[in-house]
């Protein structure tokens, strides 16, 4: 079945593109862009910056001390980080009052992928600043499909929703002809996200067409495994043979063993019990 998924996404009911949001991705395409002006726009708007606050003082960024202002997140965690932290959040924001969608289910989704981008968080420790931002924000945002599917179809998309709380895209596609991914991208390609974020969550579920660096989609989809395993501090108990297989493999291809992870999982747990705090 042939589907034209931008006039999903434009058909849905969808959120415009936050003006505030627009005018942060702007700054990643300006070398003039100063943390002077992206506080400057944050605290515009009504309770991110205090919302921004709660995330950065979090276990999800181990700061040693307390943060303050958004002027001092910004020197201690860089310009980039914030502001993909700050897009992330604003996506969050845009969709919990949405028409044909319930605060359960938007809260559902996004506690999920704000799990997998805790794991991103402690899985990309050795790459670069810049590396893992762009995966951060990708993890947050890979499920936003799963919202316009649910806007757009309905009662129909519900019912698959009752069989898989997060419908695989091979079930997406046998009934609707377009998957969750397929249809975030298209979202995010609408909103004008960078590229290379776009290009992480179309292809999520399909890394062997994913162009960009094997490196990134490895780190993406070793997060996305953990995420979906359940309890995360039993998971750590097993020893590796009674591990998931394809876990394991995921894990690997991000250049982790499970005796790393085992070591690194209680600071890991500690930033996934914040996430009700952090999406209240």
């Amino acid at each position: 079945m042939q589907i034209d998924v931008k006039s999903i996404v434009q058909s849905a009911d969808v959120p415009s593109v936050p003006k505030i949001l627009n005018e942060i991705l702007l700054m990643a395409d300006n070398p003039m862009a100063t943390s002077t002006a992206l506080e400057a726009l944050v605290v515009q708007e009504p309770g991110l910056a205090a919302q921004l606050l709660k995330w950065v003082n979090s276990a999800l960024y181990a700061l040693p001390n307390r943060v303050s202002s958004v002027s001092h997140s910004m020197v201690l965690l860089g310009f980039s980080t914030v502001k993909s932290v700050a897009a992330g959040m604003i996506l969050i924001n845009t969709f919990d009052s949405s028409v044909g969608l319930t605060r359960e289910y938007v809260g559902e989704v996004w506690g999920h992928t704000l799990s997998a981008a805790t794991f991103i968080r402690h899985l990309t420790k050795g790459q670069s600043q810049g590396v893992r931002d762009d995966l951060f924000l990708a993890a947050l945002i890979h499920d936003v499909g799963h919202l316009v599917l649910q806007q757009y179809f309905g009662t129909e998309y519900h019912s698959l929703c009752t069989d898989f709380p997060f419908p695989p895209p091979e079930a997406e596609r046998a009934m609707f002809g377009t998957d969750h991914a397929e249809v975030g991208a298209a979202l995010l390609e609408e909103w004008k996200m960078p590229k290379r974020v776009v290009d992480l969550v179309a292809f999520h579920h399909q890394p062997e067409i994913y162009e960009g660096a094997p490196s990134a989609m490895a780190f993406l989809r070793a997060s996305l495994e953990l995420s979906t395993q359940g309890d995360f501090r039993k998971l750590l108990t097993l020893p590796v043979e009674e591990v998931d297989e394809e876990l394991i493999a995921s894990l690997t291809s991000a250049g982790w063993s499970w005796a790393d992870l085992q070591k690194e999982g209680e600071h890991v747990q500690q930033a996934l019990s914040e996430l009700k705090q952090l999406l209240s």
